[in-house]
């Protein structure tokens, strides 16, 4: 795991939370230790705004602890974030071509 993205005790009690489900500190930890935090944090960045990688994880928190029958015969409480803040891979692509095209001019541009 990067230190760039940190999910915590805390995302998880917020979900439980939003579930109703009352845990003790004990239980919570094991909880969060049995959470797929790479995965989680992967899918953060994803997203290029706070709010969006944070919906993004506590929607992929909620669907661990669903997958694990910690959330059981509940709805859904957190969607996926946002597409429109959804990072576009081909957009960074065209900026590093853009950023050639400039070093390349810079480059001419000197020569003369």
């Amino acid at each position: 795991m990067s230190m760039g993205w940190q999910t915590t005790e805390d995302d998880v009690m917020t979900v439980l939370s939003a579930h109703n489900i009352k845990v003790t500190k004990d239980r919570l930890k094991e909880i969060y230790e049995g959470l797929d935090l790479d995965a989680i944090e992967d899918g953060v960045y994803y997203y290029t705004s706070i709010d969006a990688q944070t919906d993004s994880m506590l929607c992929d928190i909620e669907d661990q602890l669903m997958e694990q029958f910690i959330i059981v015969g509940k709805e859904k409480q957190y969607d996926e974030a946002d597409e429109d803040e959804f990072l576009d891979e081909d957009e960074d692509d065209e900026d590093d071509e853009d950023d050639e095209d400039d070093e390349h001019d810079l480059n001419m541009s000197s020569m003369w």
